[in-house]
Formats: C-alpha cells, structure tokens, sequence
C-alpha cells in the first residue's frame, strides 16, 4: 500500500470542517477530511436537509461568497425563523 501524504487533515466534516476544507483546497493544499460518525446507508443524502439551526453571521455570508458556495447555500438552505 502506497502513503497518501496530505498538508492537512481535518477531523470533523460539518459546517466548521467542511468550510476549512474547502478554503484550503482552494488555496492549493492537499486536504484530508475524515467524519468520525458512521456514513449513513441513506440512499439520496444530497435531498435530506440538517433539522439544526445555524445562525450565520454577515462575515460567514463573505467567506461563503469566497469560496463560490454562497449562492447554492442561499438558494437552497434558508429560511427564516422567528421562534425556537
């Protein structure tokens, strides 16, 4: 078997890990993103929407822009909530 060598690994594949990942392999590092949790046996993961509530702040909306992935987020995953 033959090393794979990476500059980062990251552990935790979440908002947090998968938004590092993604500005680091942009800015040309080889990432490795691992989850610790199980891979669910769902079979259209892309379609089930997180029931957590994120709170995202005007610098996340910039960093997201930055990354090119602002606008799938907006089109797909907001919604406003007034109560919890």
């Amino acid at each position: 078997m033959q090393p794979i060598d990476y500059d980062v690994l990251i552990v935790g594949s979440g908002i947090v890990g998968a938004t590092y990942a993604s500005a680091l392999l942009q800015g040309g590092m080889r990432v490795a993103l691992v989850e610790a949790k199980p891979k669910s046996n769902e079979k259209n993961l892309e379609e089930q929407f997180d029931l957590r509530t994120f709170a995202l702040t005007r610098a996340s909306e910039r960093i997201f822009t930055n990354l090119g992935i602002w606008d799938k987020i907006a089109a797909q995953r907001i919604s406003p909530f007034r109560e919890m």
